[in-house]
This record gives structure tokens, sequence and C-alpha cells, in this order.
């Protein structure tokens, strides 16, 4: 198994309340505008990552994923059907507003809470906790 990390590109999202901090700010190469949304680390149907250089370059993450074998993800991911995680970087030009799904919430958070570190993010800040 090759233990190398990949280099991965975003999947980008052009909602009406984004703004262009992500293009002028953090440097993301795109041509969508507004620039709402970067999906950085992404399996989901609507946004894939695309791995950049290398031997799997071109593959969206989940192609890679299952071309390398799931097992890649380490022993806390074997137990999800798909890869449990979607990291993106936001620029909300206009308010927005929270967005709870709790039945899948408490599921991830019920998987998570017997690993040792637990990430909360808000808006503001991310706060990591110890849950053991």
């Amino acid at each position: 198994m090759n233990k190398k990390p990949i280099k991965l590109l975003p999947a980008f999202k052009d909602y009406l309340w984004g703004g262009e901090k992500l293009r002028t700010h953090y440097g993301k190469q795109t041509d969508i505008s507004p620039l709402a949304e970067s999906w950085e680390l992404s399996t989901h149907k609507d946004g894939q990552s695309i791995v950049a250089s290398g031997q799997y370059m071109g593959l969206s993450l989940s192609e890679y994923i299952e071309k390398i074998g799931k097992d890649a993800l380490g022993k806390r991911a074997e137990r999800f059907d798909y890869f449990p995680l979607l990291i993106k970087l936001i620029d909300a030009k206009k308010s927005l507003s929270v967005q709870v799904h709790p039945p899948m919430v408490m599921t991830v958070l019920k998987k998570l809470i017997s690993s040792s570190v637990l990430v909360l993010t808000t808006w503001k800040h991310t706060h990591c906790l110890d849950v053991n």
C-alpha cells in the first residue's frame, strides 16, 4: 500500500451568496463567479475532488479509493460504506442560515466518538475536544 499523500484539486460551487475571497485571498483558480465554496476533500456525488498528479492523475477521489483499496483509509473508516468526510472552504458574502441534519450528525458522531479527538467547527472558530 502506498502511504504517500496525494494532492487533490477541489470542486467549486457558485451559489448566489458567494463572494470572491476564495479566489483573491486563498488563490483558488476557477472561472466560477460568484465563488461560494471550494470542496477541498470530497467524494460527494455533486462535486468530487480530483487527483492532481502522479499515477492516478485525473481520477476522482472515489475512483482513486476504489482503485487503491478502501483499507488505505485506515481502520476507523472501514465501518463506513462511503468516505465519511467533506472538507470545504466557504465564502459567504451574504448572511446564511444554519443548517443541521440531526439523523446524519448523530450517526457520524456516534461513530467518531470512539476516536480520541473530535473536531467541532463553528463559523468563526475550530475547537478540538479530547473525548477520552
